[in-house]
């Protein structure tokens, strides 16, 4: 791999995004709703700027295709676990995030052996993060959130979480077929 594909600006971004969650886990921690905000939008902003820099100026790159998901994962699992400890239906959407990339790690682990090609993230995988950020937002912005709109949010994001989960094991199977 040539060093120009390491060390690259969307790299860096993602790299920063993971840097990011102690601070927001310390804010939730201290309670404090605007500066766990603040971060979460922050790294948002990131994401979305990695991915359009490295798209825009070609800069995709495996290490990318690794790291951006990565600090997804770290982040939202980072912060739904905080958050659970608060809000404890909140460990049912935690679950399912492990049950998810523990399925995904292991077909994708497999198919990267069979092939040597490392997968992009698709439009479900991005929904499916987008609402689970957004049902963290929300808890953090909105704390006495009605029970039933709570539970619906946690719902929502946690049947995108299965579904990406599904139609990611569905690709990496015919992936390994071809």
């Amino acid at each position: 791999m040539k060093e120009k594909k390491i060390f690259t600006i969307p790299n860096f971004l993602s790299l920063c995004r993971v840097l990011m969650v102690p601070f927001l886990l310390v804010f939730i921690v201290r309670g404090d709703p605007v500066g766990a905000f603040t971060v979460l939008v922050l790294s948002a902003v990131t994401d979305i700027a990695d991915g359009f820099i490295a798209r825009t100026f070609d800069m995709v790159s495996d290490v990318g295709k690794v790291l951006d998901p990565l600090a997804d994962k770290i982040t939202q699992g980072a912060l739904i676990l905080t958050l659970a400890l608060r809000y404890p239906p909140l460990f049912f959407l935690f679950g399912l995030l492990v049950l998810r990339e523990a399925a995904m790690g292991t077909v994708g682990a497999v198919m990267f052996r069979k092939t040597g090609k490392v997968s992009s993230s698709l439009w479900y995988g991005k929904l499916a993060t987008v609402l689970v950020y957004l049902t963290a937002a929300a808890i953090l912005v909105f704390p006495e959130l009605p029970t039933a709109f709570f539970h619906t949010l946690v719902s929502v994001a946690g049947s995108a979480v299965i579904l990406s989960m599904i139609l990611y094991v569905v690709r990496f199977s015919k992936m390994m077929k071809e």
